[in-house]
């Protein structure tokens, strides 16, 4: 009999089958199995959360070949799972009450082993989601611009030198004096760069908090050679580290992270930041809460508010106009007290004075924050990082990945809602509406009131005063984001107007942002827009 099962999955094999036409075919066995129904149809159950966890992935990622190797591997074991376990189940709509008798010991032993390796995989799913989503994404838009770019080097040793020279003599300002370590001292800070010391592992560079010289710090190590990550020619290591060394000690805000420190020593780049004790945004949101660690309402909209203010400083008000062109929730991270700095300078660039927009033959973003007109023509200005902003905004209030999924399941009911307390003719969501609504919000929100009622008349009065004040809370932060992700930048509010719609005034409101096209002719969420080469 299981001659019969590695057949059928030959042959599946053979023909090409995909994944989810695997699971198609497993879920129809299942239904007219003559023996074993009841474990068929539980295994039928397990592949059908599967499906639902692969379309979302195809969502984020549409390409297969752009997959990263260490996600690639489980899919593929994935795939070989599922074409044992449609084999397993179409075995079960044939054969006679002898053969069962036969081979039933078999049977179930195959069926644990295929049950338990689906259950394996369904755990496995948030992590391979987290890799695929957090990558950055690097789509060539002018193939010429970019084979005629050379790589930034330094044409001399000295002018490497010269730049790091500055950043260590200051002497009309010691504060500006930031020190240059040595490898081995953040060997030893870093326990040799050991796991346990490491605080995030992203596509450009690993995180490590360590300690030098009695100080807590944050050690920033540039690790693109060795992840995999592919960047355009005209884009190196060094390009990255020259960014952040020249565009950092320029800013000084309490939303921007501080720069200690950097190291160049054996060719490596690796700059040291100001200790960041909870880590990044991007680990609270989706990685679970560490023990006596928590993100309520007031920690969710206290972020919000600074990674704003941090943006305003960024594009309105320090000496250097700078648009930083991944504003996401692993490039922001968190102090003891939850309060946010705007890190990772990498790919930041400056405005050059006057110009309000600039263009650029390769786009390099992270995926599903990368602002329309940017990923479609390479054209980027402040109004890029707002769009990046708003998608943000929109994950910090769902504890949700801002996908095409999400955006298409939620838009119109989060606009409708937004606006609802400035129509002449106030409106009550229907009972859907608002359980939709309560299904996108994280559950720390789900005593706000999306059905036009107000809070329970139960409550006292200081409570109900409170639920009725967080709910007007989140109302502004969804209707600054959604003002965000308007399709054409010229219909983003800047980050000064952001702040102003954040904090409660008796101003007029801001306009109805009209639905972007990308809403109606195809997703909000840019990443899966176009076809893009990357890591």
């Amino acid at each position: 009999m299981w001659e019969g099962l590695q057949k059928a999955s030959t042959v599946a094999q053979l023909t090409g089958v995909d994944a989810l036409g695997l699971i198609a075919m497993t879920v129809r066995a299942a239904q007219t199995a003559r023996r074993n129904k009841r474990t068929c149809r539980e295994l039928a159950g397990q592949v059908e959360r599967i499906g639902d966890l692969l379309r979302t992935l195809q969502e984020e990622q549409p390409r297969p070949g752009m997959r990263r190797p260490e996600t690639s591997a489980p899919l593929a074991e994935l795939h070989d799972t599922l074409r044992q376990a449609c084999a397993l189940v179409e075995s079960c709509q044939r054969g006679s009450y002898a053969t069962q008798l036969c081979a039933g010991g078999e049977h179930a032993g195959r069926f644990r082993d295929v049950q338990s390796r689906i259950a394996f995989f369904l755990q496995l799913f948030p992590i391979i989601s987290h890799v695929e989503h957090t990558r950055l994404l690097v789509r060539v838009i002018d193939g010429a611009a970019a084979r005629n770019a050379l790589p930034f080097y330094p044409h001399e040793p000295q002018e490497e030198e010269q730049m790091l020279r500055s950043l260590t003599n200051h002497p009309n300002n010691p504060q500006a004096r930031f020190q240059k370590f040595t490898f081995s001292q953040l060997v030893n800070a870093t326990n040799s760069f050991s796991l346990e010391e490491q605080m995030e592992q992203g596509p450009l560079a690993t995180l490590y908090k360590g300690r030098l010289q009695g100080s807590d710090v944050t050690i920033k190590w540039l690790t693109t050679s060795s992840s995999g990550q592919q960047l355009p020619q005209s884009i190196s290591e060094y390009e990255l580290f020259k960014n952040e060394i020249k565009i950092l000690p320029e800013l000084q805000h309490t939303n921007i992270i501080k720069l200690v420190g950097f190291c160049t020593e054996q060719s490596e780049r690796i700059v040291v930041y100001e200790h960041m004790q909870n880590g990044s945004l991007e680990n609270v949101i989706f990685g679970g809460m560490r023990a006596g660690l928590t993100l309520d309402w007031p920690s969710r909209l206290r972020i919000i508010e600074g990674v704003a203010q941090g943006a305003v400083y960024l594009h309105n008000h320090s000496r250097l106009r700078v648009v930083h062109r991944d504003l996401k929730p692993s490039n922001i991270l968190l102090d003891s007290d939850m309060n946010p700095k705007i890190s990772n300078f990498d790919l930041a660039m400056v405005l050059c004075p006057g110009v309000d927009e600039e263009t650029t033959g390769s786009v390099v973003g992270s995926v599903g924050f990368i602002a329309p007109e940017y990923m479609s023509k390479g054209a980027f200005s402040v109004k890029t990082d707002v769009y990046s902003f708003g998608v943000m905004v929109l994950e910090i209030i769902s504890g949700k990945r801002w996908t095409r999924c999400i955006q298409e399941t939620y838009h119109v009911d989060l606009l409708a809602w937004a606006w609802s307390d400035m129509m002449r003719r106030p409106l009550c969501c229907g009972e859907q509406v608002a359980a939709r609504l309560r299904g996108f919000v994280h559950p720390s929100l789900h005593d706000v009131s999306f059905s036009g009622r107000g809070p329970p008349r139960c409550l006292s009065l200081p409570a109900r005063r409170s639920a009725l004040w967080r709910q007007r809370e989140v109302r502004r932060c969804v209707r600054a984001a959604l003002l965000c992700v308007q399709e054409k930048p010229e219909r983003r509010p800047a980050m000064p107007e952001v702040v102003r719609m954040l904090i409660p005034r008796k101003a007029r409101a801001p306009p109805f942002p009209r639905r972007a096209r990308y809403a109606v002719q195809g997703p909000l969420y840019a990443g899966d827009r176009s076809p893009a080469a990357g890591a």
